[in-house]
């Protein structure tokens, strides 16, 4: 048998299918064997990509972080951009209801450094910026 046009085994693919369970069966159903299964592969083989299932967990909140819309400035000014930031990240996690606590177990650090970023690069008023700058340096 040689080898696929196509790789089985992605990190894009791994986090699907990671997704795929924790949206129908919860946070608890995942394991490494799961997933390979999903894939259609031997469960060494996914350790060959990532060291841990933990690794997998935080592809697949990647994942669900990448569905919330960007922040940015809009005419209303800056309260409303985050309230619609906030509006958008609870559409994401109501339509992946059992990620929930995916995200408080494996949210990708990086990517909250990122929108604190752009929440501190919006933000007008002085004091809230300061407010901002201490909550991200506590990250």
């Amino acid at each position: 048998m040689g080898k696929p046009d196509t790789p089985r085994i992605t990190h894009q693919r791994a986090a699907r299918a990671a997704l795929a369970i924790i949206d129908a069966d919860g946070l608890d159903a995942v394991s490494v064997d799961g997933v390979a299964r999903a894939l259609g592969v031997k469960a060494p083989s996914l350790y060959h990509h990532y060291r841990n299932k933990d690794a997998i967990l935080v592809e697949a909140a990647r994942l669900v972080l990448a569905e919330v819309e960007p922040l940015a400035v809009g005419a209303s000014g800056w309260v409303e951009d985050i309230i619609r930031a906030c509006v958008s990240v609870r559409r994401c996690v109501l339509r992946h209801p059992n990620a929930a606590p995916l995200l408080l177990h494996c949210l990708p650090r990086h990517g909250l450094l990122a929108a604190y970023d752009r929440a501190i690069g919006l933000c007008e008023d002085a004091a809230m910026r300061d407010f901002l700058l201490r909550r991200r340096a506590a990250l």
